[in-house]
């Protein structure tokens, strides 16, 4: 074992010297580095913005707009005094501008053109919080301009207690949320969190670009030996087995935790850099308007990362597994593609635990709406949520995968030819 680490330098060395995985990781950061920010770009989504008052912008000087009167009031309690201060605003931006052809909104017409005037006066974040509470309503634009702050926070914990029905939740795991909303205190302290909430909008792509890397830079981990037809001169080495083994799974698991945090720093920096890095203390209630998780931005930030560094460890696990097992890159990557698009589909939640356990599936688990999953894995008299019982599986895998990888590399014989 005392080449260990020169047989772990080797075998990084070798890994990172295929080039197409520098082929992959600068054409897909290229792509999602400019899905991240399509935003603000000419020819992205929002392109340029063009008022009835005849002024215009562009997309970029809008979301400058947008972020300048945001964290003027970020946190401000979101109450009363905020509320009508951004309709003061905006009647007072109305006043003289009622006989502009400006489209008009759902709603009373007493309500017209209050978009327009958010967006031009930055107000857009706040009011598309209000509106997300309020869209169901018979008319959410006369709730926008008149409700109180009190009529907002009852429109959170009925749309809450409408999600739970509707997910057909247990009286028991109905309780287990309805508490760890409540210790939320009212009112909640607004919060502009854009650049945090673009990051999470994309996360699951992310994870599905890495899942990708990691199969193009390991796939061959084992199975090269096989394909080259060196097998028989390494197996026949001092340190064929056990060190080299070892020195192989510790180098892809390297390269798999590393390529994730490449992936995922390089884009929420420029997330951050785009569209501002406030909102890390602000409640996620302001970046994913369905969830009952009474955390910070910061902390579920931090737990998506978290868990995507083990994912990380994961994917590269069952690549070398396959690449061991299959002896073939080509197998490799065929095999790897399947479970990818297998993990697109869901599974009906009339079968239970099987669906419970396919909805935290490592290729499709992290996305956006991860904290909005409320079913609970129940043991005895204990609930698990979502994320605690990702926290178990995802080192099962990990725990089961390396060995199986490792005993099977010791007992391999060279084949025939």
């Amino acid at each position: 074992m005392h080449n260990f680490g020169s047989l772990y330098k080797t075998e990084l060395k070798k890994i990172l010297s295929n080039r197409a995985i520098w082929i992959t990781l600068v054409i897909g950061m290229l792509l999602l580095i400019t899905a991240g920010i399509s935003n603000i770009l000419p020819f992205g989504i929002g392109g340029r913005y063009d008022f009835p008052d005849g002024t215009s912008m562009s997309a970029y000087e809008f979301y400058q707009q947008q972020k300048k009167t945001s964290e003027e009031i970020t946190g401000q309690k979101l109450d009363d005094a905020l509320l009508q201060r951004m309709r003061t605003e905006m009647k007072e931006f109305l006043k003289d501008k009622q006989d502009l052809p400006h489209e008009e909104t759902t709603g009373s017409k007493e309500y017209r053109g209050i978009w327009f005037a958010a967006e031009k006066l930055g107000y857009e974040d706040l009011l598309s919080k209000l509106y997300s509470q309020f869209e169901d309503a018979e008319d959410p634009n006369m709730l926008l301009m008149e409700s109180d702050a009190a009529e907002y926070y009852q429109a959170i914990r009925d749309n809450l207690d409408y999600v739970f029905s509707q997910d057909g939740l247990s009286e028991e795991e109905t309780a287990y949320w309805s508490e760890k909303y409540d210790r939320q205190s009212v009112p909640f302290a607004y919060g502009y969190a854009l650049g945090y909430s673009s990051f999470i909008q994309m996360f699951y792509v992310y994870i599905w670009f890495v899942f990708l890397l990691i199969a193009v830079s390991l796939a061959g981990v084992f199975s090269e030996e096989i394909s080259h037809r060196t097998d028989a001169m390494i197996l026949s080495t001092r340190n064929s087995r056990k060190p080299a083994s070892l020195a192989k799974l510790c180098a892809g698991i390297t390269v798999g935790t590393l390529e994730m945090a490449i992936v995922l720093g390089v884009n929420l920096a420029v997330c951050l850099i785009t569209f501002g890095h406030g909102g890390w203390d602000a409640l996620l209630l302001m970046v994913i308007q369905s969830t009952a998780w009474n955390l910070t931005v910061g902390q579920g930030i931090s737990i998506l990362i978290g868990l995507a560094l083990v994912l990380a460890v994961v994917f590269a696990a069952v690549t070398m597994l396959l690449s061991q097992t299959l002896g073939s890159s080509t197998g490799v990557l065929a095999v790897q593609t399947g479970i990818l698009l297998l993990g697109a589909f869901n599974i009906p939640d009339s079968l239970g635990i099987i669906s419970q356990l396919w909805s935290i599936r490592p290729t499709n688990f992290l996305r956006y709406y991860a904290f909005s999953e409320y079913r609970l894995f129940s043991i005895g008299s204990h609930f698990l949520n979502a994320f605690q019982a990702a926290g178990i599986l995802y080192p099962l895998l990990i725990a089961e995968a390396i060995p199986i990888t490792y005993v099977s590399y010791q007992r391999m014989q060279v084949k025939s030819r």
